[in-house]
């Protein structure tokens, strides 16, 4: 292929510079590669947005080619990342490519944005960005989806048997594969296959070392003619990401299956640009007594695996991680847990002291990827007063906690951000005997116990040691109606099994709309979708296996309208959730009477008490 001249427009965008209610960006480094008899164009990126994202899609030609679905209660403002992968044939892979990525916000709000690629294969870089808003080069990269489906094959022969190959990994496992011809499902499979490319690529999600599966479709007359079908994997809690995939056409029926590879498909390591990993040390010193002692930070957004040692190319340790750095949360506020990133070495490791030594370290993130940094020890301090710690040493009670507040952001013991609408406290902690709860206080008023046991790979990562340390994550969420306007102070108390207490406190200030919509505590309309994702979320949490159940009651002062309240219990009688009792409470005998007759009306799901 010839390529006409062409001014580029690319638009680059510094990550967290918002532009608008919802910011696209890709990875101006879009690459693609030969899979069998396909071209794969692999696109990257993320969508910022200030309201949950419902679902984002790549369109060609106005339709969608690949989608991601996300389900995300937080209310504030939050990124998400998303792998987009466009196959093509091999006849149709050249040429000028028009593009959109569409992003839909929970409320309904949408946003696109357009790009153009230029596609030559045979080239040395096969893809060119021409234009559309892309990531800054100096920018954070964009965070991992929760969940990613790559199809390796599809085929279909002349008796209309289909065949799709392929991985799948997700943050939350399991999930399913569903194949689907038109709005048809033909086949489903949960991937259980060893894969240790995949593995080694996406260490993070779960099931990344079984994440291969393959499907075969009996024969069907009516298929024969189908030229591409719809791969979707699906997670808990509607988490999904879906791909439209053409079928390779075979010539005659499917062949008997061969012992040698057909072709070399593209290497899983290409399909995952790794993260930088970025580190500095601030000290290093050697005592006269063998005491080496370091201390920086390292952070990455696969989060950070290892911090190996090494003196004179001898390994003599990994260092401890998890220290506070709130320096670098600055410089890198993108990464979850920049925050987090300090580091420390204390360690008598020999006995021999010189006048020059040379240290190592070698950082390695949860993806794999490794950087290291030499020093030169030239002169030896002083014997340390102070004793060290490590495993063949005496050292003081470790620390119990290890916790970190994402939402709201704290500054000097108060929140950045005012409080228009609900309040949401949400982050991670750990404990060393672990977590029994976590209470949240206003004003010394109990508000209630937050829900504890959420998916957190990054804090796994770098806390591998701490107990549970995959499911720290924590959210709390106080209604509207329960903020008055002005300061307030919020407690927070961790319970470790053991009985220590972690105390964390900040002051909020509360500035509520006047729009009596922005503060109800009960939207007017929830679809029956919406209701059985929030049901699943609810009772994944509650670790019981059992759905939520929901009792409410309902007080009458004065005489009773009883128009109103019929009004009232036939409101509450078609919502959408199922499970749930309503018990009126009446303040005298004639108001019982007026209730009675009311709810002969509605049956078993009401009951009156005086």
């Amino acid at each position: 292929m010839t390529r006409k001249p062409r001014k580029s427009s690319v638009k680059t965008t510094v990550r967290g510079a918002r532009r608008g209610p919802i910011q696209i960006v890709v990875d101006p480094a879009v690459s693609g590669g030969f899979l069998l008899g396909r071209f794969d164009v692999l696109i990257r990126g993320s969508v910022v947005s200030a309201t949950a994202v419902e679902e984002i899609a790549l369109l060609m030609g106005g339709e969608p080619v690949s989608t991601a679905r996300y389900a995300d209660p937080r209310p504030s403002a939050f990124e998400y990342g998303f792998h987009f992968n466009l196959p093509r044939l091999r006849a149709m892979a050249s040429g000028y490519y028009i593009l959109a990525i569409r992003a839909r916000t929970v409320d309904g709000e949408a946003h696109e944005e357009a790009y153009e690629l230029a596609v030559a294969p045979d080239d040395p870089a096969p893809v060119s960005l021409l234009s559309g808003s892309a990531r800054s080069p100096g920018a954070p990269p964009e965070p991992g989806p929760p969940i990613i489906v790559y199809v390796e094959q599809a085929d279909i022969d002349t008796d209309g048997a289909l065949v799709v190959k392929g991985w799948m990994v997700s943050i939350a496992a399991p999930a399913t594969v569903q194949v689907f011809v038109g709005d048809t499902q033909i086949a489903a499979v949960t991937p259980d296959e060893q894969r240790d490319d995949v593995a080694g690529v996406y260490p993070d999600y779960l099931n990344s070392a079984l994440s291969g599966f393959s499907l075969s479709v009996r024969g069907d007359d009516t298929r024969r003619e189908v030229r591409s079908v719809r791969v979707e994997a699906v997670g808990p809690h509607g988490i999904a990401h879906g791909i439209a995939v053409p079928l390779e056409r075979l010539s005659g029926r499917r062949p008997a299956p061969q012992a040698d590879v057909p072709e070399p498909v593209m290497p899983v390591a290409e399909l995952r640009a790794r993260h930088p990993v970025h580190m500095f040390c601030d000290s290093v010193t050697l005592s006269e007594d063998g005491l080496l002692t370091l201390s920086g930070w390292a952070t990455c957004v696969d989060g950070i695996a290892t911090i190996l040692i090494y003196l004179d190319g001898i390994l003599v340790g990994e260092a401890e991680r998890g220290r506070e750095r709130l320096d670098v949360a600055r410089l890198y506020g993108t990464i979850p847990m920049s925050v987090r990133s300090g580091f420390e070495f204390i360690r008598r490791v020999t006995d021999t002291v010189r006048t020059e030594h040379l240290v190592r370290l070698l950082v390695r993130s949860g993806a794999g990827e490794e950087r290291e940094e030499t020093l030169a020890i030239s002169s030896v301090q002083p014997a340390a007063t102070v004793a060290p710690s490590g495993p063949e040493f005496d050292s003081t009670e470790p620390e119990e906690f290890r916790f970190q507040l994402d939402s709201p952001r704290v500054v000097d013991g108060s929140a950045v951000a005012i409080v228009t609408r609900r309040l949401t406290v949400e982050g991670w902690a750990l404990a060393r005997s672990g977590v029994a709860g976590i209470d949240v206080f206003m004003n010394g008023h109990r508000l209630g116990e937050v829900h504890y046991g959420l998916v957190r790979q990054d804090v796994g990562t770098a806390f591998p040691d701490w107990n549970n340390a995959n499911r720290g994550g924590f959210i709390f969420h106080c209604p509207p109606r329960g903020l008055r306007n002005g300061t307030h102070d919020v407690r927070m108390e961790v319970r470790a099994k053991n009985g220590n207490i972690l105390t964390q406190s900040f002051k909020i200030e509360v500035q509520k709309s006047e729009d009596e919509d922005d503060f109800a505590p009960i939207r007017r309309r929830v679809s029956r979708a919406e209701s059985d994702m929030v049901d699943a979320i609810l009772t994944d949490l509650t670790g019981t296996g059992m759905p939520l159940r929901f009792t409410l009651f309902l007080r009458q002062l004065g005489a009773v309208d009883t128009h109103a309240l019929a009004a009232t219990l036939n409101a509450l009688r078609l919502q959408c959730f199922r499970d749930w009792r309503v018990t009126i409470l009446a303040d005298d005998a004639a108001n019982r009477s007026r209730i009675d007759a009311v709810l002969g009306t509605f049956g078993e799901a009401f009951m009156a008490m005086a």
